[in-house]
């Protein structure tokens, strides 16, 4: 994963919740938590397919965990 998957990701995560990303984490924070992301895999490939096809939370935590 890259760290423009791993931003695309959280950004689409936080939005099915009902929230902006870097309204909550920051843009400073988020750019470090999607370095942080993509450099130590904490967010699998089948993971990310799987929440980026999500349409709801219950969806998205149907995915499992991002490490799985």
């Amino acid at each position: 994963m890259t760290a423009e998957e791993c931003r695309a990701y959280y950004e689409y995560t936080y939005r099915l919740d009902g929230m902006d990303a870097r309204q909550v984490l920051g843009e400073e924070q988020l750019a470090k938590d999607s370095a942080t992301c993509a450099d130590t895999g904490m967010v699998t490939r089948r993971h990310y397919d799987c929440a980026m096809a999500a349409q709801s939370v219950d969806a998205l935590q149907a995915c499992g965990l991002p490490n799985t």
